[in-house]
């Protein structure tokens, strides 16, 4: 079988372990994952496709957990919308309690909380407060003439795949 093959047939294999594993990187998982210098030697152009469909893998349940998670949200602000109509017909008729045949709703007053109409006629109740952020930029930049105490540089790696050019 080609490299090719294999490497999709390993991402396959990788995936499937870690939504079985419910997103862990078992034990399993890493030791299939390792790879020593003769391994990356003689797999180098199925690496290329095997990260590759582990990449895409994760951009699709990236995308699809987006997509539920928006649903959750409009789900919830749905229950919450028909909770709050529930409570205003309620509170315009004038109804503390309604009886249905296996369920009894009941309203009751239970805290009270602030809402704001005018900000500029409450200045006496506004409060500052400084947030503090690292200036990592200037940081770099000082970093490069010299050592800061605090902070290191660090060198950080990344992997080209190209296509090979054939000996003649």
């Amino acid at each position: 079988m080609s490299n090719l093959f294999l490497s999709i047939q390993q991402a396959n294999k990788i995936e499937e372990m870690i939504i079985e594993a419910e997103g862990e990187i078992t034990p399993e998982v890493q030791e299939l994952l390792s790879l020593s210098s003769l391994d990356i030697a003689h797999k180098i152009d199925g690496l290329d496709v095997f990260l590759q469909k582990l990449k895409n893998g994760a951009e699709i349940y990236r995308s699809q957990a987006q997509f539920f998670q928006k649903a959750a949200q409009s789900i919830e602000k749905a229950s919450e919308l028909i909770k709050e109509d529930i409570k205003r017909a309620m509170l315009d008729s004038d109804v503390k309690s309604l009886n249905g045949n296996q369920k009894c709703l009941k309203i009751t007053k239970s805290r009270q909380i602030v809402k704001i109409n005018d900000t500029e006629k409450l200045s006496e109740y506004q409060k500052t407060e400084i947030t503090y952020t690292i200036d990592k930029d200037r940081l770099l930049e000082d970093l490069k003439i010299g050592p800061v105490d605090g902070a290191e540089l660090q060198d950080v790696y990344s992997l080209r795949f190209y296509t090979a050019k054939q000996e003649e």
